[in-house]
């Protein structure tokens, strides 16, 4: 259901944006290569199910973990200018810092274990319009990647892939240097791990389904070329 509602509010936000750059001008001011520093607060939310069968485990838990971080990274790429007021912008950027999750063991005499979500990387298209020479607002598709790491006893599961779908301002400097505001959504697909079923660890009966999600904001400082 999220991703029909992302497809849908993205095919709205070109329809708008390709209206609405009729009437703008600047596009050429804002066209060309660029690359920027990001610092990016970042709230990563996952929803999942601990299945536990045997023993004094046979249960079935519903739980939501979050995780709230500031992160540094980076990004670069291009701007083409299409008409007067509208520009296609193609970028890449990564944030190498971590979030930690940690969720606890079945019951008391095992050991808990962590999951850290790293390293998110975006491959995204933004249709913007220019409002003028110094000013423009974009709207931001993406494909996300993110690296999983664990600790504990339980397997490693995918590393994470989703959809990305933001909004963002942009203003322009006739130095170069430009400034870039920006807040999205991320919608990663499903992830699963399996207890290892060590001594005093989880049991390898017990599964961790999850569905991960972030929500983010960030301000990027950069120069245009």
């Amino acid at each position: 259901m999220i991703k029909k509602l992302i497809t849908l509010a993205a095919a709205l936000g070109f329809v708008s944006i390709a209206t609405v750059s009729s009437y703008a001008d600047g596009a050429d001011a804002h066209s060309g290569m660029y690359v920027g520093v990001t610092g990016s607060a970042f709230g990563i939310e996952v929803d999942g199910t601990e299945t536990s069968k045997g023993g004094d485990n046979d249960n079935n838990t519903t739980a939501t973990a979050g995780k709230f971080a500031f992160i540094g990274g980076g990004e670069l790429g291009m701007s083409f200018a299409l008409t007067d007021g509208f520009l296609v912008d193609l970028g890449f950027s990564m944030v190498p810092g971590a979030a930690k999750l940690s969720t606890n063991a079945s019951d008391s005499t095992d050991n808990d274990a962590t999951m850290n979500i790293e390293n998110y990387r975006t491959l995204s298209i933004s249709p913007t319009i220019a409002i003028n020479d110094t000013a423009a607002m974009y709207l931001k598709v993406g494909y996300t990647e993110a690296d999983v790491a664990v600790t504990g006893d339980i397997t490693k599961p995918a590393n994470l892939e989703g959809t990305t779908l933001a909004i963002g301002t942009r203003l322009q400097m006739a130095s170069g240097m430009y400034v870039r505001t920006e807040a999205g959504y991320t919608n990663f697909d499903k992830i699963t791990a399996t207890g290892k079923g060590t001594t005093g660890g989880i049991a390898s009966t017990t599964t961790f389904k999850a569905d991960p999600t972030a929500a983010y904001g960030k301000v990027v400082v950069g120069y245009k070329f």
